[in-house]
């Protein structure tokens, strides 16, 4: 994967987040519940960028060698 993708992938999974955490924050505040579907997507996103940052190490060590 060239680093343009990976950074404009990363910059989209950034902003999906911001828009999950905001629409939590909102309906936490408004309704006094969380809104789970954002919630779970927020889980999963984190967990994406988590995968895509120990895959882009392994990488770099693999060319540092």
């Amino acid at each position: 994967m060239e680093n343009k993708q990976l950074k404009k992938g990363i910059l989209i999974l950034f902003i999906i987040l911001a828009y999950s955490l905001l629409s939590i924050t909102y309906t936490l505040i408004l309704n006094g519940k969380i809104n789970w579907s954002p919630f779970i997507l927020a889980v999963c996103v984190i967990a994406s960028l988590i995968n895509i940052y120990r895959n882009y190490n392994k990488t770099l060590k693999k060319v540092n060698t």
